[in-house]
């Protein structure tokens, strides 16, 4: 196939096996096969290699943090070419330089580049033992090494799709790995405790490279002996770096509400050294406002505090994932690139990732979440209340089939007035509101506190309108719904503003 333009792009793209849209997600070696991604970079001349990556894992909050140090470190000064996935409307959001995406003719060319890797890839899958040629996520993952590499990036911030073991990513060569959170997501996939879910995401860890870790609780035993057996350092979260979420008041969100100024989270943070207790970390008489530059010392003696730093993300799980941002540049200083102070401050400050609790309209408020498990849903509603207190909650959800639906709607349910049921598409993955209605009376719903409507843009502006001036609408349950919503929703509102 000859790639001309980016409509063929997308066409070669579309004709792959895409797994993101599947119904049953396959997650074993015939499938995923990091030797054929191998053989894809091969013959493109193996780019990954010489990318200077940062490889962030995770169940919650990888995306998140990929961004954050993204935007850090280039505060800093560096070219940073950062990849994730999935994207919300175009595959391009993925792939950005210095904060911007890809553009459609550099995609078009890159995909032309690769096309013939691809089908001498096709050719000798059968050989090989491959089920398959190269994946749409392979395929997408290599287009980002080899636009990194060409562009000669200082830095390629990495966020693994699935799992990290067998994930297309893992072919990386990383300067630190980084594993966020651990929690019940992909469980066909990945193992149904949170054990194997934690050794799956382990799988990028590497000998003798830095691990950064903000896992707490079951898991975290998992990534400690990985780290062990592979020889890989390991810095975790409350021993080696700690965080004090600033719990916002409600009645200063009221005003932040009514004058239109930005929402943040606010955290303090300490790193590796001496100081062995939150507490003592964080007291300004003991430890000041921190250095101007994290210089970390051989020993790990250097003592050193960040205060008030601000983020526009909004929730404790944000503050947690900023302190594994900051953790995974203090290993990058480590190996002596310099980030000050002003780069870390400016590079939370700065960093925008949307359908994270995305204030979209203050009056009624209208959040967009992303939210796809139990546990992010749980963080989701947990951040409204905090910032936003006990106002009614209306909630438009729609997931997909793989999800532990359960588990999110025994949260969503006791929150809200009123739950309306939509779904993203027509595809076997996503979820039909038939059977999002009956598991919600199976959990003791009442029907009258229930609507449904396949079609998620009716659904939308329907909702909508029944929510009163002082209330909340929560679009929630899966980054599929959030794309395919997103622009509807800030074009109707601004609209609406327009009167």
């Amino acid at each position: 196939m000859r790639v001309v333009d980016y409509p063929a792009a997308l066409r070669f793209l579309e004709s792959r096996i895409n797994y993101e849209v599947t119904r049953g997600i396959p997650y074993r070696s015939q499938c995923f096969k990091l030797q054929r991604m191998e053989d894809l970079l091969a013959f493109v001349g193996a780019p990954h290699k010489s990318l200077r990556a940062v490889h962030i894992a995770g169940t919650k909050g990888k995306g998140s943090t990929a961004v954050m140090v993204s935007s850090i470190l280039r505060e800093a000064g560096y070219r940073v070419g950062c990849f994730t996935s999935p994207h919300l409307e175009t595959v391009l959001e993925r792939l950005t330089i210095d904060g911007r995406m890809c553009s459609e003719e550099e995609f078009a060319d890159l995909i032309g580049q690769l096309v013939p890797a691809v089908e001498q890839v096709d050719r000798e899958a059968s050989a090989r033992g491959y089920l398959h040629g190269p994946t749409y996520f392979e395929i997408v993952t290599a287009t980002a090494f080899l636009w990194f590499a060409q562009r000669q990036v200082d830095f390629a911030v990495l966020e693994v799709g699935l799992g990290g073991r067998l994930d297309a990513t893992n072919v990386c060569f990383p300067v630190v790995t980084a594993i966020t959170s651990i929690s019940m997501d992909h469980m066909e996939q990945l193992g149904y405790s949170l054990a194997s879910i934690a050794r799956e995401k382990a799988g990028i860890i590497k000998p003798g490279v830095v691990t950064v870790s903000g896992v707490v609780g079951e898991g975290c035993e998992v990534i400690q002996a990985v780290c062990t057996q592979v020889g890989s350092p390991l810095r975790q979260l409350g021993r080696d770096f700690w965080y004090v979420f600033h719990k916002p008041d409600p009645k200063s969100q009221e005003e932040l509400l009514g004058n239109g100024e930005l929402f943040e989270t606010t955290l303090d943070f300490a790193g590796v050294g001496e100081l062995r207790g939150v507490g003592n970390c964080i007291s300004k008489s003991d430890a000041g406002h921190g250095y101007s530059t994290i210089t970390m010392a051989e020993d790990n003696s250097a003592n050193w505090v960040l205060e008030n730093l601000r983020v526009p993300l909004l929730g404790e799980h944000q503050a947690a994932n900023a302190a594994v941002a900051v953790a995974i540049v203090a290993e990058v200083a480590r190996q002596g690139w310099t980030v000050d102070e002003v780069a870390i401050r400016q590079g939370l400050m700065k960093t925008r990732w949307p359908a994270r609790v995305e204030v979209l309209h203050r009056r009624p408020l209208v959040i967009l979440d992303g939210a796809h498990n139990g546990a992010s849903v749980e963080a989701a509603v947990r951040t409204i209340r905090q910032f936003f207190g006990l106002r009614p909650l209306w909630v438009l959800f729609g997931t997909s089939r793989d999800k532990d639906v359960k588990s999110m709607l025994e949260i969503l349910l006791p929150e809200c007035k009123l739950m309306m049921f939509t779904q993203y598409s027509s595809t076997g993955r996503a979820l039909g509101v038939d059977e999002l209605f009956r598991s919600a009376i199976e959990l003791g719903a009442k029907e009258d506190k229930l609507r449904a409507n396949p079609d998620p843009i009716a659904a939308w502006r329907d909702f909508y309108q029944q929510v009163p001036a002082n209330g909340i609408l929560l679009v929630i349950g899966s980054l599929f719904l959030a794309g395919r919503l997103r622009r509807v929703m800030i074009q109707d509102l601004a609209r609406k503003e327009r009167g």
